[in-house]
């Protein structure tokens, strides 16, 4: 029944023994062990007989009465010693003549309530063999939702519509990991034992009914999640009165230990579990209660038998911003908000009652009161689970009433793909794009006269004029309403210019005028092309065409896409999602004129939607604040008959027009129609717009991004220097009369696919990119004029080199030009690396360089003892700073198609098998915010700011350097700091080499720069830090150097001191 294995003396060797009697009282318990120990040592009788005697004594004595008795611990002892249940058994009938049937009859009682004990021991034990809390370690991050029903609708319907309607409902979301429904009884109080200064009162207003919980892989996820969650929130008021959700950071929400075999359950589990939702103290901190949670809790928790399921989640603040304008309160004022809560299970009530007496228990709670104000548990009637390991399961596809019937009659058909699909409306796996859209926002109709159209659909109908434009011309009109057209004539061999539709290009013949007109529910446009530069004129320039239904494409029909989708994206997988289903004439324009449709496929992802609005780095500048405009944005695509559609966003100034159309339309006519104001998070933008494009970025837009990121270095005025450094050299115009944008990304790919072949060392592949008669020059070598010696030239300088990278700083097209600035990374055959500023110019016919100038001194390649300074990188910026590598080339192997081809071919880039051998893979995308707080504690450091590095740190610090003694406290790493640079080197700088991220990780590889103190010679310490990040201030820092460069430069410094700090970053 317990161990089997007899301690040698049954007290002294018995510390379970031992610490049950310090609990009664520890100078007791010292002092009953001491000199039991002594009596239990004597030699002539065995341990198991002395046993079977105490047991004996009680009896007699009566020793199974009351608090502290050693009835039950002489028991253990015997059973410990090998003695039986029978053996016990016989000693009490024994005992029956000597202390009389009185006395043993009342012990037998006490008896059989000790082996049922030890039995649900036994059974909780076995339980225990299988642990599957493995199973949810994928959760990463946690949604959970407190939900109370609203009034007037009865507990049975509230749970029935929860989990048959709603619950489904929810499931069809994307993004999810787990969705959990817990359906949870009133906390009537009387169940969790009291810890004392703990409150476990709960008032009527905080007995909620239910919790959802969902899980999610990956912040990206629960951001697709919540870009789709409005379609969720719109049936809330049918069930919920009140909704708190809380969010848990990445790995904060974590199941300890699991027992129960059935991790998707659909209604009772058959077992006592309970949801405990838990309040700090106002006497600590976040950060010190969580550790109690983790770290006192439940490792205390979880050694317990009794224990079947231990989940804990470390809850954030609410984001108390959540409207509450539907009739649900989702607003939660600080003094009621719960900072974690707990899931726990027991076999039965019988076992939680033995957790509740065991030692574990105790350990758990004995400091609780310092670090918990109250505890509420909130018993569980029945979970249901809606999706499951990123899957809906029956209860998401089809409710938890109808997946309990398929169950019970065994259905399998219902589980085949053909019906899952069916049911799920995703035959043939067509996806929908709904999800995006917020209905119809206008249809337009082309007017022969502006000013009697607007009479009519004001004055005679009581529409509200709502927002004028007039005098739209130039290249970006005319591409984003007619493209389509001009390349079919292109196609056809006709000339666009002869086209029966208005020419806006020159600004000399046609001009467009519209005007919205709301009705509350929908808009009217009224589009009015008149003869340019007279504004005046009522009469329309272009033709007209019949009236009747026989015609399709009289009008145009405008979709409203949620505010927040990238709009350039959307228009993209629009396309392909047509496409796809074969209809091939759905092509959305872009607003840069092209000579064909494969140009048009290849245009950049900006110039997907004409935007009435600047954004950074839009070439010409447009001041768009006084426009009446400002704020829209749209695309023009056919539809699948040639129909004329229109997706547009409406958004700032526009928006606000718009809505009082609407209101002022509901006042003149009673009516209610609302302004429909979804607005989502922007997760088709930014790094999934990279995922997702061709790799047609540019390298102007990839820095930018970079520029963004070297926050960590840079000031916000040296980052405006460097964008307008790197600005093209356009000439600005007027709004209404916009230059033909250059095709961008083509030439700066083809460049790239030629590094690509350097990097490879493909000498044979490099020559392909050239035409037949190219200009090759580099620096002051003889000019190579045709493809035989540009393959020589490569061939003799590849052999005396490892590995070759190009850091590209910028990269951008003129006509026919491009200009690559870059610093090229050189690995010796010696093993050393030397970094080189480079220029390249190309020259391009057609899809082939004619001509390649690099501008660089390469000496120092071949001739190691020639200086070159750390700063005469392109990539230093004013004060001596760097700006982060871009890792252009290296992306370009982990992520362009063709550059994963190659790879997969064999052509792997010689840096991946010499020199730094670095690894192909993906950018993780960085948080900007982590990523400036590190780049700013890096300058703290350098300024000697030790006031500003204390800020950068939690209190907690724990930084350590290799192999070197551990440093705990902002206090002591700011010391450290001092003392090194004081006695040892001065840190001046650095240059980063690669930066990974992870959730709260960063890790930085770099060159690190000293200037020894006494001999002041500069040295380089190539390391690697990693960063553990709470929000934005490091909690963890470790430094992994090698510090011989140190050693052999001052030897004076004592061999302790050599493990110093590598660099900080």
């Amino acid at each position: 029944m317990t161990n089997n294995k007899a301690p040698k003396n049954a007290v002294l060797n018995d510390l379970e023994l031992q610490a049950g009697l310090k609990g009664i009282n520890p100078k007791f318990g010292d002092f009953v062990t001491r000199v039991a120990g002594e009596v239990w040592g004597l030699p002539l009788i065995d341990q198991k007989t002395k046993a079977l005697i105490a047991i004996a004594v009680d009896i007699v004595n009566q020793n199974h009465r009351g608090s502290g008795n050693p009835f039950t611990a002489h028991i253990n002892m015997a059973l410990k010693q090998g003695a039986t249940r029978q053996e016990i058994e016989e000693l009490f009938l024994f005992m029956c003549i000597y202390a009389g049937f009185n006395k043993v009859a009342s012990c037998f009682g006490t008896l059989n309530k000790i082996f049922e004990q030890s039995g649900n021991r036994q059974m909780i034990s076995a339980t225990r063999k299988e642990d599957y809390a493995i199973r949810d370690q994928n959760g990463k991050l946690a949604f959970y939702v407190l939900l109370w029903k609203r009034k007037g609708i009865a507990l049975k319907l509230f749970y029935d519509y929860w989990k048959n309607v709603h619950g489904p409902l929810c499931a069809h979301l994307p993004g999810q990991h787990q969705y959990w429904q817990f359906h949870l009884d009133r906390n009537e109080g009387g169940i969790w034992p009291t810890v004392e200064n703990v409150d476990s009162t709960c008032p009527e207003e905080d007995r909620f009914n239910g919790i959802a919980e969902l899980t999610f892989a990956t912040k990206a996820d629960f951001q697709t999640y919540l870009q789709a969650f409005g379609i969720l929130m719109a049936d809330e008021h049918n069930l919920f009165g009140k909704a708190i959700a809380y969010n848990t950071s990445f790995g904060n929400s974590k199941t300890y230990i699991d027992r129960i075999p059935t991790g998707e359950p659909n209604g009772e589990l058959g077992v006592t579990k309970f949801h405990v939702m838990v309040k700090k103290s106002d006497a600590v901190s976040v950060e010190a209660f969580r550790r109690y949670m983790t770290d006192t809790f439940a490792p205390a928790i979880v050694q317990s038998d009794s224990v079947l399921k231990f989940r804990l989640h470390l809850l954030e603040e609410v984001d108390n911003s959540r409207p509450n304008d539907d009739g649900v309160c989702r607003y939660e004022p600080l003094d009621k908000q719960y900072q974690a809560a707990f899931e726990i299970a027991f076999a039965n009530p019988l076992a939680m009652e033995t957790f509740f007496a065991s030692q574990e228990y105790a350990a758990a709670v004995k400091d609780q009161a310092h670090y918990v104000k109250q505890i509420l548990p909130f018993p569980e009637r029945s979970a249901y689970t809606f999706v499951y390991d990123g899957k809906m399961t029956l209860a998401g596809q089809c409710s938890s009433k109808v997946a309990d019937l398929i169950l019970k009659v065994g259905a399998t058909n219902q589980l085949k793909e053909d019906v899952v699909s069916l049911m799920n409306g995703k035959q043939n796996n067509k996806s929908s794009l709904g999800h995006y859209l917020q209905g119809v926002q206008h249809f337009g109709v082309t007017v022969d006269d502006m000013a009697q159209a607007i009479e009519f659909y004001t004055e005679v109908l009581g529409g509200k004029l709502v927002v004028s434009e007039s005098g739209l011309v130039g290249d970006t009109s005319q591409n984003t309403l007619f493209q389509k057209e001009e390349l079919e004539a292109i196609a056809s061999g006709i000339d666009p210019d002869t086209l029966d539709i208005p020419h806006l290009r020159s600004a000399k013949e046609d001009a467009l005028d519209i005007k919205f007109i709301s009705f509350g529910n929908v808009a009217v446009e009224l589009i009015h092309f008149r003869e340019a530069g007279n504004p005046n004129a009522n009469k329309t320039s272009v033709s007209s065409i019949p009236s009747h239904i026989g015609h399709v494409n009289a009008m145009h029909l405008s979709f409203n896409v949620k505010e927040g989708i990238d709009l350039n994206l959307f228009a993209k997988l629009l396309e392909e999602e047509c496409h796809e289903r074969g209809m091939t004439n759905v092509a959305c324009n872009r607003i840069v004129r092209v000579k064909s449709e494969a140009e048009r496929k290849a245009v950049a992802l900006k110039y997907n939607s004409f935007k009435f609005w600047h954004e950074k780095g839009d070439e010409p500048e447009i001041d768009w604040s006084d426009d009446p405009m400002e704020g829209w944005s749209l695309f023009y695509c056919k539809g699948p008959s040639g129909e004329q559609l229109e997706f547009n966003q409406v958004t700032r100034k526009v928006k606000e027009s718009f809505r009082q159309g609407v209101k002022d339309y509901n006042e003149a006519n009673g009516t209610s129609f609302t302004f429909p104001e979804a607005k989502v998070a922007n997760y088709l933008s930014n790094g999934q717009v990279s995922q997702l494009s061709d790799g047609l970025q540019t390298q102007q837009q990839q820095q930018e991004s970079q520029l963004q990121q070297a926050g960590t270095v840079l000031s916000t005025k040296e980052v405006a220097e460097q964008q307008d450094a790197q600005k093209k050299l356009l000439t600005q115009t007027k709004r209404k009369n916009f230059m033909s944008a250059q095709f961008p990304g083509k030439n700066a790919d083809l460049v790239k696919r030629l590094f690509s072949r350097g990097e490879a060392f493909d000498s044979a592949g490099f020559i392909t990119f050239f035409t037949d008669t190219p200009v090759y020059q580099f620096g002051n070598f003889e000019v190579c004029l045709d493809k035989g010696s540009i393959k020589q030239s490569a061939d003799n300088f590849f052999s005396q080199i490892d590995a070759v990278y190009h850091e590209i700083k910028m990269i951008w097209e003129l006509g026919n030009v491009v200009f690559v600035e870059m610093d090229v990374l050189y690995w010796r055959k010696d093993g050393s690396m030397v970094s080189l500023p480079c220029f390249d110019i190309f020259r391009v016919e057609g899809d082939k360089f004619s001509e390649l100038r690099i501008f660089m001194d390469v000496n120092p390649v071949f001739d190691p003892s020639l200086p070159v300074p750390s700063s005469a990188s392109v990539l230093t910026v004013s004060q001596g700073k760097q700006l982060i590598p871009p890792g252009t080339m290296r992306r370009h192997f982990a992520e362009h198609p063709e550059g994963q081809q190659r790879v997969a071919q064999g052509y792997v880039p010689k840096w991946a098998l010499a020199g730094p051998k670095w690894l192909i893979e993906a950018e993780t995308p960085a948080s900007s915010e982590q990523l400036t707080a590190v780049g700013e504690l890096a300058q703290a450091v350098i300024a000697r700011d030790w006031a500003k590095v204390k800020t950068y740190l939690t209190d907690d610090i724990f930084y350590k350097v290799g192999s070197g003694e551990p440093r705990y406290g902002r206090q002591e790493v700011v010391e450290f700091f001092q003392e090194t640079f004081q006695n040892i080197a001065v840190f001046t700088g650095h240059k980063v080499r690669k930066i990974w991220q992870e959730p709260d990780i960063i890790t930085l590889e770099m060159d690190a720069y000293y200037e020894m103190v006494g001999s002041n010679k500069r040295v380089t310490i190539a390391c690697c830090d990693i960063y553990r990040l709470r929000g934005n201030k490091v909690s963890e820092w470790r430094v992994y150097a090698d510090m011989s460069p140190w050693q052999t430069t001052n030897d004076v410094v004592a061999s302790k001191q050599t493990a110093a700090i590598a660099s900080v970053n």
